[in-house]
């Protein structure tokens, strides 16, 4: 994974950006935004991250832009669906 930054999109209810088989998903939830990220296997099974719970948009960025710069480690997700 190369880029320094995420480009964030329109989502459903949000923003994402998706960097391989990486998504970032931020969500409006409950006075605040839902932050994490989802990853597609080879195989087609789906696992998911959560990053937390922020209360600005800007802050939810910015966490999962150092997530995504730290290495974007995903050996903690769980499968999701």
């Amino acid at each position: 994974m190369n880029p320094t930054t995420l480009v964030w999109g329109d989502d459903l209810g949000g923003v994402q950006a998706q960097v391989e088989n990486v998504t970032y998903h931020i969500r409006s939830a409950y006075g605040g935004f839902e932050t994490y990220l989802m990853v597609r296997g080879l195989r087609g099974g789906t696992r998911r991250l959560d990053l937390g719970n922020f209360k600005t948009l800007d802050d939810a960025k910015r966490e999962c832009e150092q997530h995504y710069a730290n290495g974007c480690d995903v050996s903690a997700a769980g499968r999701w669906g």
